[in-house]
């Protein structure tokens, strides 16, 4: 037989040798993809937990903001939240040395039938207006009238708002100029008046329900 040189146990000793480090590398790369591959499905699902907290943080935010009343929600039918007394008031007039105590009440009907640009229109409606008087006369005794009421009165009505506050201005079946300021919200509207007229004026408060459908 041929006797193998050492030569050649050499050459196929390194041979095998090549092989097996060959092997590991290729192991050694396929195990380092699949733990990208995990890290990256780690990855991936920690983003998906991330993003869902913040989601349901935002729409907790959005509810406890939201606002109670807005501009839209004036519009229906108003009346007086006690009837007859819509509107309460008094102030005195005086006239060629009389001078008159007056005491006022009344119902107010408000209907907004639309809100645009900031303003309110619609029809207001003073009614039952009722004025008391005392009469002061120097040198004599004051004298209290009876109530004197005074018929419905309607008119068109245009009223300035800005956030919750409303204002109105408009006249009386006397001709006396009559303004409204005062807040709302989606069921109440109140806020003070004043009735201007060359005699004097008459300042008082209103208070306003959403009439019931």
């Amino acid at each position: 037989m041929e006797k193998k040189s050492p030569l050649k146990y050499y050459l196929l000793g390194g041979a095998i040798i090549l092989v097996v480090v060959v092997v590991a590398i290729v192991l050694s790369q396929g195990n380092s993809k699949s733990t990208d591959q995990q890290t990256q499905t780690a990855d991936s699902g920690n983003t998906q937990i991330t993003s869902t907290i913040p989601s349901a943080t935002t729409v907790t935010t959005s509810v406890a903001n939201s606002s109670p009343a807005s501009s839209d929600s004036l519009i229906g039918t108003w009346v007086s939240s006690v009837k007859g007394k819509g509107m309460e008031g008094s102030g005195k007039i005086t006239d060629e040395g009389t001078t008159t105590q007056v005491s006022l009440t009344g119902d107010v009907d408000l209907v907004v039938k639309g809100v645009e640009n900031n303003t309110a229109t619609g029809t207001i409606t003073f009614s039952k207006v009722c004025l008391t008087t005392i009469v002061s006369v120097p040198g004599k005794p004051d004298v209290t009238k009876p109530a004197e009421c005074l018929g419905a009165y309607s008119q068109p009505s245009v009223m300035q708002i800005s956030g919750n506050t409303i204002k109105y201005s408009g006249k009386s079946l006397l001709g006396a100029s009559i303004s409204l300021t005062g807040t709302y919200t989606s069921d109440s509207m109140s806020g003070n008046f004043i009735r201007t007229s060359p005699s004097g004026n008459i300042n008082g408060t209103f208070s306003l329900i959403r009439a019931k459908k």
